[in-house]
C-alpha cells in the first residue's frame, strides 16, 4: 500500500508529531531504536537518518539514544528485540 500521496493531505497534522521538527521536545528522553533490518513496511534507512540527526543533541547523553539492527527480521517484535528492551529499560529509566 502506498501512503504517500495521502502524506500531503495530513502533511501539517504529521509535521505537528514528527520528532525531526520537535527536537526540543525529545531532547532530554531516553530513545531506544529496534528494528529489522530486512524491514519491508518501514525502510531502516528512516531510522537511521532519524538517529543520526538528532545524535548531536545527545552529545552529553549518548547512553539515552541507540538504535539495534537485528539481521534478517523484517517488520515485527522478536523476542530478542524484547530481551534487549527489558535490559535497555532497567538501565535508562
Amino acid at each position: 500500500m502506498n501512503v504517500l500521496p495521502l502524506s500531503e493531505l495530513y502533511k501539517d497534522e504529521i509535521e505537528m508529531y514528527d520528532p525531526m521538527t520537535h527536537e526540543e521536545k525529545i531532547k532530554d528522553r531516553a530513545i531506544s531504536i529496534f528494528h529489522g533490518v530486512e524491514d519491508t513496511s518501514i525502510p531502516i534507512k528512516i531510522q537511521r537518518k532519524f538517529v543520526d540527526r538528532i545524535r548531536p543533541i545527545y552529545t552529553n547523553n549518548q547512553e539515552k539514544l541507540q538504535i539495534i539492527e537485528f539481521s534478517n527480521v523484517n517488520h515485527r517484535v522478536t523476542t530478542s528485540m524484547l530481551e534487549n528492551l527489558i535490559t535497555w529499560l532497567k538501565a535508562n529509566l
